[in-house]
């Protein structure tokens, strides 16, 4: 009898790899919520709906104040940083305020 190589079980390493994708995904969701959580994209729309009444804001002070003075720095929006990367100090609260704000089902 011969001594050749098994083949190797795509059903199996197939079953692994999704397992595996399923795990850290869950992992990821518990990590980051707002990012690959269940809310998610609830999350992104309100995000986007923020971010065009800052805008809208912001374009109602330029027609009221003018623009702004020469030499002074434009003003730079954090939305997207301050709702997507929380400070380290801050990120517990974060999580708590998503979790009331998006329950889970």
């Amino acid at each position: 009898m011969l001594g050749g190589a098994r083949r190797p079980n795509y059903l199996a390493l197939a079953c692994s790899a999704l397992n595996q994708a399923l795990r850290l995904q869950a992992r990821m969701a518990k990590e980051d919520p707002h990012i690959f959580g269940p809310h998610s994209h609830q999350y992104f729309l309100d995000t986007l709906e923020m971010e065009r009444e800052e805008k809208e804001i912001e374009a109602a002070l330029r027609r009221v104040y003018g623009p702004p003075a020469p030499g002074q720095p434009e003003r730079v929006s954090t939305l997207w940083t301050d709702r997507y990367y929380p400070k380290p100090e801050q990120r517990r609260l974060f999580l708590k305020w998503f979790h009331e704000k998006y329950p889970l089902p």
